[in-house]
């Protein structure tokens, strides 16, 4: 059995960050995690967090250059767009006008979304109007992305 803690997750919104993320990481660590999977996080995580908790994976709805430093991304047809992180990715690319979004998996680290990639798959979505169009289709990618880099992350430990 695979502990899971989403229970914590729905009172972040009333009360202050600080307690919440000492909460959080009380839950956490009872369970003793070989690995933490932030799955629909939406939030930065602390540096205490992510400290206490080194082996802990993210999915990205985004499609980030291997370069973890790169602001750019070489699509599979040649192109490039920017590399859009943080919390509005998909939102972010349709205002740029996007039509390639996807799924990155990948180590958490302290700068947000720029952790080692564990797997990546494009998704091109040509004609979506609305982060929902958009996410009918990255969220299938995500999902098989995840059980790569799960599978990936499993097999790269000492």
């Amino acid at each position: 059995m695979v502990p899971t803690i989403a229970n914590v997750i729905r009172d972040r919104a009333v009360e202050p960050r600080e307690t919440y993320d000492e909460r959080l990481l009380h839950a956490i660590r009872q369970t003793e995690p070989e690995l933490v999977l932030l799955l629909g996080w939406m939030h930065i995580l602390p540096e205490r967090l992510v400290t206490a908790f080194p082996e802990a994976i993210n999915i990205h709805p985004a499609f980030l250059p291997l370069d973890q430093n790169a602001e750019i991304v070489q699509l599979p047809d040649g192109s490039t767009i920017p590399a859009f992180r943080g919390a509005r990715a998909v939102r972010d690319a349709l205002a740029k006008g996007s039509s390639w979004f996807g799924a990155t998996v990948h180590r958490v680290i302290l700068q947000s979304d720029r952790g080692p990639i564990l797997a990546r798959r494009p998704v091109h979505v040509p004609n979506a109007k609305t982060e929902d169009e958009v996410m009918q289709h990255v969220r299938p990618v995500e999902h098989e992305s995840l059980i790569s880099g799960i599978m990936r992350w499993i097999f790269e430990r000492p």
